[in-house]
């Protein structure tokens, strides 16, 4: 389309000229900070946007056009405009190690004994942010608000909007004091990401590192979860440089200080317990042996995604790395007998991550459909769940618990997982949530409620992915259920869904491939 032309055309332009002035050693990096500055501003961004955007980003993309000398801007727009089709030449794209499968073992049988059922409490995107100020600027052209006061401008209210604007640090706090009141038998917290907030521009490493521990200490707080196991993945967020995460051997210049850090804040402050096993010079994955017969892999999927330029530089075993380690430890959990539950940020398939990651992920998965329990992710900030497939049969299911965050207009949520105690599969799922509106409007401290069961809402006897297949091919039929299905996508924030909506919605249960055989209409 033209419009796609020309974003490509304007995508080489920018990134043509940074290269050829990053290459030229008789202009300083300032230099080049300056004309990045200006190139952002011809996109219509803010002033203080595009100082911030350049000033974080300067080092990193020098440092990378440096390291490959045949880069060209040809290889950032193909990869950060992949679903576009940017790129003029044909079969040039990057060769990346692949990931060898092995067939599954027969002799794999659940070890452990059977306990208790086991409840989990799932927080999704938080993006906290301790600037907010109450009657702030609620309609800013930032991207992100509610920092400002413009007294010509919409307002923002006291526990958050439904605008671009984060959830202010005493929200979350309050948050997590009404769950541990309410929910008083938890076993463990799963986090899936994005503590920091979408100030982007804003941004340092210490701010970063002061945020998550700050989250910690919420956590933890004498009112909230002090003794519960806290699991925690990184988001696409949760850096300073927005999207990017460079390897470990990076050092200064890259995210070695994010990856050591959130190492200590995880053992000293999240989880406080042993078992963990961080591989060496990691880049934020790991996992741990959370119970007898079930381990927790944590993924940094984000590293895998489209915006993150650090996959430029000539290698190809950077996210190669992260997926070899997953199928290793989930081989070991084979040979062990354990069940595996994965956390990442990014759901599978998503728009954002690059398609050989996806197809790798999904080939992976695929092998260890009968040891992979459950999937939990985040970033969408909706209620939806989507399903891996081994030809047309569903073999597995990732859980989104939507966000505490009402950025983007969705209602505040959370959930409680109840999961039985030997395949460590969910049984059931309850989501909670506050009308943040009505909230503000009566100035009164939130009150959480149910919002829904998830086996009562939709009539179903389990959550085993044959039972969620059936349930999507109800939703594809039924209109009436879709539109349940869609409100609560959003917690009860009105949202018009258009026919193009609607089939989005339904393929990002199954996939895009599949969806085009399984949807009637």
């Amino acid at each position: 389309s033209l419009f796609q032309a020309k974003l490509c055309l304007s995508c080489r332009l920018v990134f043509y000229t940074l290269i050829k002035m990053t290459r030229r050693r008789d202009i300083p990096k300032a230099t080049v900070e300056v004309v990045g500055r200006t190139l952002c501003r011809l996109s219509g961004r803010p002033i203080h946007v595009c100082n911030g955007i350049a000033r974080i980003n300067i080092d990193s993309l020098t440092h990378i056009i440096q390291a490959r000398q045949d880069l060209i801007a040809d290889d950032f727009c193909r990869q950060t405009l992949e679903d576009v089709g940017c790129s003029d030449r044909k079969g040039s794209d990057p060769i990346r190690q692949q990931v060898a499968i092995t067939p599954k073992s027969k002799n794999y049988k659940i070890s452990g004994k059977i306990g208790k059922p086991m409840k989990i409490l799932h927080l999704g995107d938080i993006h906290m942010d301790q600037e907010y100020v109450i009657g702030a600027e609620s309609g800013c052209d930032s991207g992100a608000c509610c920092r400002y006061i413009d007294p010509f401008r919409v307002r923002n209210n006291k526990w958050g909007d439904l605008g671009h604007c984060d959830q202010p640090a005493f929200a979350f706090q309050h948050a997590l004091e009404q769950m541990a009141a309410k929910h008083k038998d938890i076993d463990v917290i799963y986090m899936t990401g994005n503590i920091i907030h979408h100030h982007a521009w804003d941004l340092t490493k210490s701010y970063v590192t002061r945020d998550i521990r700050k989250a910690a200490a919420v956590v933890r707080a004498k009112l909230a979860f002090k003794e519960v196991p806290v699991i925690l993945a990184l988001g696409l967020h949760d850096t300073h440089t927005l999207g990017k995460f460079s390897p470990a051997e990076a050092g200064d210049v890259g995210h070695a200080y994010l990856y050591k850090d959130f190492e200590d804040v995880l053992k000293t402050k999240f989880y406080v317990r042993t078992g963990f096993e961080f591989p060496t010079n990691h880049e934020g994955y790991y996992s741990v042996k959370l119970r007898e017969g079930l381990r927790v892999i944590v993924l940094n999927n984000n590293i895998a995604n489209i915006y993150n330029w650090w996959l430029l530089l000539p290698t190809n075993t950077f996210y190669f790395r992260q997926l070899q380690y997953l199928y290793d430890t989930l081989e070991k959990a084979e040979l062990n007998g354990e069940r595996v539950h994965i956390l990442a940020h990014l759901p599978p398939r998503s728009k954002l991550l690059l398609a050989d990651w996806s197809a790798q992920y999904g080939k992976i998965v695929d092998r260890f459909a009968h040891v992979i329990a459950a999937e939990f992710n985040g970033n969408t900030h909706l209620d939806e769940f989507r399903l891996s497939y081994r030809g047309k049969e569903a073999i597995g299911v990732a859980w989104n618990a939507g966000s505490l965050a009402a950025y983007s207009g969705v209602n505040p949520s959370y959930r409680v997982y109840e999961v039985d105690p030997k395949s460590y599969a969910v049984d059931n799922h309850q989501t909670y949530f506050f009308d943040l509106e009505e909230t503000n409007r009566k100035n009164q401290k939130p009150s959480w409620k149910l919002e829904y069961d998830m086996k009562k809402a939709y009539n179903l006897q389990d959550l085993s992915s044959s039972s969620l297949h059936d349930l999507f091919t109800k939703l594809s039929k039924d209109d009436d259920l879709f539109k349940k299905y869609h409100t609560y996508q959003f917690r009860g924030v009105g949202q018009n869904c258009s026919e193009e909506c609607r089939r989005e919605t339904l393929c990002n249960i199954v996939g895009k491939e599949l969806c085009k055989t399984l949807i009637s209409k």
